[in-house]
């Protein structure tokens, strides 16, 4: 039998909670749906944040010991420590001066060019 446009308008007069019922289901998969995607968006964000937090944390000790490092590169370049180190000395072929002189110079001084 072939359904006609008076036919469907009286099936959908005879069974009126048809319509909302799946309307109401597809708003509850939606939601359901919805849900489920903001509980995995806040689980990224959090172990997001607590690995930039352990990033962060090791980049502040890196940074510390650069910085250590750079003082101790500073003293071992330093004149004082060749001196105190015999070895520095020696490879660096290095004499102790036999006397110290200084210049007087009185006066003004300039180059001429």
């Amino acid at each position: 039998m072939k359904k006609t446009k008076r036919n469907l308008e009286n099936s959908a007069q005879e069974n009126p909670s048809a319509k909302p019922s799946k309307l109401i289901g597809l708003m509850l998969v939606g939601l359901f749906s919805l849900t489920i995607f903001y509980i995995f968006q806040i689980n990224y964000i959090a172990s997001s944040g607590y690995t930039i937090s352990e990033l962060e944390s090791s980049n502040a000790k890196l940074q510390e010991e650069n910085d250590n490092l750079r003082i101790k590169t500073a003293y071992v370049r330093s004149v004082n420590s060749l001196q105190e180190d015999n070895r520095g000395a020696d490879d660096l072929k290095m004499e102790k001066p036999a006397e110290v002189e200084y210049l007087d110079m009185d006066g003004s001084i300039a180059m001429l060019k």
